[in-house]
């Protein structure tokens, strides 16, 4: 393939990937997601975020951790602790 046929093909890739964005909603994917999982697989698409999970941390982008509950009740101080906590370290 030459240089021309390569950037003709990323372009495409590029516009492919750019539609099925434009498809995505945000707010319907969080309200219809399921597990924790799910959650974090909508902000990591919302957002372009890359994709690192380092020391088994949910999701870490830079110097942002993100951590994510799923059924968690965070109304009760104690839970809310524990996970605030967990964040922390």
């Amino acid at each position: 393939m030459g240089a021309w046929e390569d950037q003709a093909k990323r372009t495409n890739n590029y516009r492919l990937h750019w539609s099925e964005a434009q498809d995505f909603n945000f707010i319907a994917a969080l309200l219809s997601a399921t597990n924790e999982e799910e959650v974090k697989a909508a902000y990591v698409r919302e957002f372009s975020l890359p994709v690192k999970t380092q020391e088994r941390h949910d999701l870490v982008v830079d110097k942002v951790l993100f951590e994510f509950k799923y059924s968690v009740k965070l109304k009760k101080i104690e839970i809310a602790a524990k996970v605030i906590a967990q964040a922390i370290y």
